[in-house]
């Protein structure tokens, strides 16, 4: 009995449902795509509404992934079944092939427990073989993965990791890319130096754009350029990926000369439009019994990763030197087909290209749809958060109102703290966006009250968060009135014109009537330096004017013109004041003024005793977002419990 539940342990496990917790084993829900009776009791309903056959060539296309059209036109079984269950909605009919169009009926057909007697050698037939208890030789195994991987299934290619040898390193680097795909990069580099670097290209390339691109580290990012250089004169194919590195690793350390203009660059031979991109360029070979061989090198693509890099940098140097009325900028963004983007580089490529398209043409769509023409839904699931967030920076900059900025707040947050892929969303980087929105301030971001963050330079490392510091720095010290912190915040914003232009854009459209007069001759004069639409700046010179009517006429100008500029209030949600907290010590005034504004609302509910479903339903938001505030509250003031925090606020002495 002990080897059958051993036995029993390490197949739940390498499928996926079974767990461990504190060493023990515990069986946990199985995901969707392997659950058997589920995909089982789908295929009744199938063959209920649609008939045996078409349940068995809804099988065949499945295994095979996608059919080219003729093999479906010569096949007696698709032939007569495609054109009904396109119908259906069941089948997609593309110029290159038939597919299935969803991924939960692909799921089912793939995983049900009817064993299919010689499964394709596709990702798909691979993938049923291995669940079936086949042995499935390790280069299929590995060509599978890579696919999977690259589609964005992740769950699929890491269950297919147990069919590779233990001590395999392409079982380490397909583990690396799936934990950088998700947004779990140093994770990735513990498992990556498990691996003796010596004479490995590939664990060198990844290490190198962990920490040169993901990272940001500067110290590491010179060990590892020097190995990959080294590397990269036996290996021509890491040459564009050491010049993409370098110019980051050469920028991240303070030299922000642009990337010079390289030749026009390609990506060579791609997949068709309408698939994903694959890290494994593979050959495709007819065999005798129709089937699809794969075959080719079984490590992630270095040398297109390295021509992608170099695509962006340039589209991105080539955005921020447009003039800010030109339209080149703007088209040239749609050079980089996502498509064809190596799934360990698209969320950072879309943030990159997202980020500097909303800097020269705001108003226009941040991500527009065709960049991601034909990319997989598993992929689209890897960029939601971050996708999220480039889109409530535009309603942030371009005046949207503070409610409905605070209702998108919230969902960010909800799928951040829910466990959604990340990307290289941090959480430094909403406390960020919570700042801009919400105000208060939060001491490891910003530094103590009163304190102006040194100018930055830079558009590749988090581009996103300068400008919303900047714009946070700048609306506490309109709602405060302050004119002389005001004008020292102006003075720290970065000064590439991109930068600037959006961060003093967002400052007039939020801020209009609490601008300090003495402030409005010096914010004109740098908003026209940083090119700032005119329309935009006449609500300055307006209101320098000092005539109620020509502020008006300036805003119904600017409204008026079809675009999405709005002009907002600075003003803040209306919070609890520490001050309304009883018996708050001068320590504790000050600890909560390290909080944000809406961590400062929960914290006085919570320590009147009010449960998390009380705080929510007062705030009106979920029980988890109130859960985040308290852990943030709890990390920023050094405390495990409310009693530990009421004693930071309300007893003397300092027991940090």
């Amino acid at each position: 009995m002990p080897e059958d539940l051993a036995l029993l342990a390490r197949h739940g496990t390498a499928q996926g449902w079974i767990g461990t917790v504190d060493s023990r084993s515990v069986v946990v829900r199985p995901p969707q795509w392997m659950d058997r009776r589920a995909a089982d009791a789908e295929l009744v309903r199938l063959s209920e509404a649609f008939g045996a056959l078409a349940v068995q060539a809804l099988r065949a296309v499945a295994l095979q992934g996608e059919v080219p059209v003729d093999d479906a036109m010569a096949s007696d079984l698709l032939r007569e079944a495609i054109f009904p269950l396109e119908e259906a909605g069941l089948l997609t009919i593309t110029r290159t092939g038939v597919a299935i169009s969803r991924p939960v009926h692909q799921h089912s057909l793939v995983m049900a427990r009817q064993p299919e007697e010689e499964p394709p050698r596709t990702p798909a037939g691979t993938l049923h073989a291995w669940s079936r208890g086949r042995p499935v030789p390790p280069a299929d195994a590995r060509a599978a993965a890579w696919d999977l991987l690259e589609r964005g299934l992740l769950d699929q290619a890491q269950f297919l990791l147990h069919a590779l040898p233990a001590d395999d390193v392409d079982r380490v680097h397909l583990q690396a890319c799936c934990e950088i795909a998700v947004g779990a990069p140093r994770r990735a580099l513990r498992l990556l130096r498990s691996v003796a670097p010596g004479s490995d290209p590939t664990t060198l390339g990844l290490l190198a754009f962990i920490d040169i691109v993901l990272l940001r580290d500067v110290e590491a990012g010179e060990r590892r350029l020097a190995d990959l250089a080294a590397a990269a004169r036996t290996h021509p194919d890491l040459d564009d990926l050491l010049r993409a590195l370098t110019h980051l690793q050469v920028h991240a350390a303070g030299d922000v000369t642009p990337l010079p203009s390289p030749e026009a660059l390609s990506f060579g031979e791609g997949p068709h439009p309408g698939a994903a991109a694959s890290a494994l360029p593979v050959s495709r070979e007819r065999t005798p019994e129709g089937r699809l061989d794969r075959t080719g090198k079984s490590d992630p693509d270095l040398a297109r990763l390295g021509r992608v890099l170099l695509k962006t940098l340039e589209v991105c140097r080539a955005a921020h030197q447009a003039p800010p009325d030109s339209t080149s900028g703007v088209t040239a963004l749609s050079g980089v087909p996502f498509r064809e983007v190596p799934i360990i580089a698209a969320n950072w490529v879309a943030c990159v290209l997202g980020a500097s398209r909303l800097m020269l043409a705001p108003e226009e769509d941040v991500l527009p749809e065709d960049w991601f023409e034909g990319e997989s839904e598993g992929r689209v699931l890897l960029r939601t958060t971050s996708t999220e967030l480039l889109r409530m920076l535009q309603d942030l900059i371009c005046g949207e109102p503070l409610d409905d900025l605070r209702n998108l707040l919230e969902d960010i947050w909800a799928q951040f703290d829910g466990g959604l892929p990340q990307g290289p969303v941090r959480r430094a980087l909403l406390e960020a966006l919570d700042h801009a929105v919400e105000g208060g301030r939060a001491e490891e971001l910003l530094g103590p009250p009163g304190y102006v963050p040194p100018r930055t330079q830079g558009f590749y490392d988090s581009p996103w968060r300068q400008a919303l510091i900047s714009v946070g720095c700048l609306l506490d010290a309109v709602g405060l009135g302050d004119a002389e912190h005001l004008l020292r915040a102006l003075h720290a914003v970065p000064q590439d014109r991109p930068h600037r232009r959006v961060v003093l854009r967002c400052l007039i459209l939020r801020g209009l009537d609490a601008l300090p007069v003495e402030t409005l001759d010096p914010l004109i004069r740098q908003a026209r330096e940083a090119g700032v639409e005119e329309e935009v700046v006449d609500l300055l010179v307006a209101r320098l004017d000092g005539a109620p009517h020509r502020v008006q006429a300036a805003v119904a100008a600017l409204e008026g013109r079809g675009g999405r500029f709005r002009v907002a209030s600075v003003a803040r949600r209306p919070v609890r004041p520490p001050s309304d907290i009883t018996g708050l010590t001068a320590a504790g005034r000050n600890r909560m003024a390290l909080l944000s504004a809406r961590e400062r609302e929960v914290t006085a509910q919570a320590v009147q005793g009010l449960s998390l479903a009380e705080i929510a339903d007062a705030l009106r938001v979920s029980q988890r977002t109130v859960q985040s505030h308290v852990r943030n509250t709890y990390r920023k003031l050094g405390v495990g419990s409310r009693t530990e925090l009421r004693a930071q606020l309300f007893e003397e002495g300092d027991r940090r």
